[in-house]
């Protein structure tokens, strides 16, 4: 099964995904890092710490960037 690395930007901020999540395609690891964004999102309405501007990157085993998220322009 490949590899896919979730790293989030926020700004100058970096934080690097080490270990990685065993995903069937790009397709899932693209539904991993939305629910990640989901979550990011709960945390803020919930009053929790939340990147100011995050994107998610999502890199294959060979280092290539396969997908970029980001929240809704507009949060709540």
């Amino acid at each position: 099964m490949p590899r896919f690395y979730l790293h989030i930007r926020d700004g100058n901020d970096f934080i690097e995904d080490l270990e990685g999540s065993d995903l069937p395609d790009i397709r899932a690891a693209r539904e991993e890092a939305e629910a990640a964004i989901l979550e990011m999102l709960a945390d803020r309405i919930l009053g929790r710490p939340f990147p100011a501007r995050p994107i998610i990157e999502v890199y294959d085993l060979g280092g290539k960037k396969v997908a970029e998220l980001r929240p809704p322009a507009r949060l709540p």
